[in-house]
């Protein structure tokens, strides 16, 4: 194999390997108050934010099973999450559990500053 041969085929490996990640890089862009179906387990209650300000919240979350990008044109901005908190008065008897959920993703900046899951509904999974 000559030389031309080589960066040709160096060439076309690296262009499709960027396609790739492009387009897996785009199917799991999500936009806020967006509603979606995610697989994870639930977790928790977990408490987060500024300790002794009256803010903290404690919430179960869903531990991703693969994260998911979220972005919007709010405060909340770009985040990469591998968990998200449920915010659900029903969820506790899914603890430790493999779900599916659907639902939607908001940017709750007055109570969490970053986004959270609502108005969900859970599967159990197997």
């Amino acid at each position: 194999m000559n030389l031309s041969e080589t960066l040709s085929k160096v060439l076309w490996a690296s262009l499709c390997y960027a396609s790739l990640a492009t387009v897996a890089s785009a199917a799991e862009l999500v936009h806020d108050y967006t509603v979606v179906k995610l697989t994870g387990k639930v977790i928790g209650p977990i408490t987060k934010g500024p300790l002794g300000e009256g803010v903290e919240i404690k919430a179960f979350y869903l531990q991703l099973d693969k994260p998911i990008d979220i972005t919007d044109d709010s405060s909340c901005g770009h985040v990469t999450a591998k968990m998200l908190p449920i915010f659900s008065d029903n969820i506790k008897q899914f603890k430790n559990k493999k779900v599916e959920m659907t639902a939607l993703i908001a940017c709750h900046t007055e109570r969490l500053g970053s986004y959270a899951l609502q108005d969900v509904v859970v599967k159990e999974l197997k």
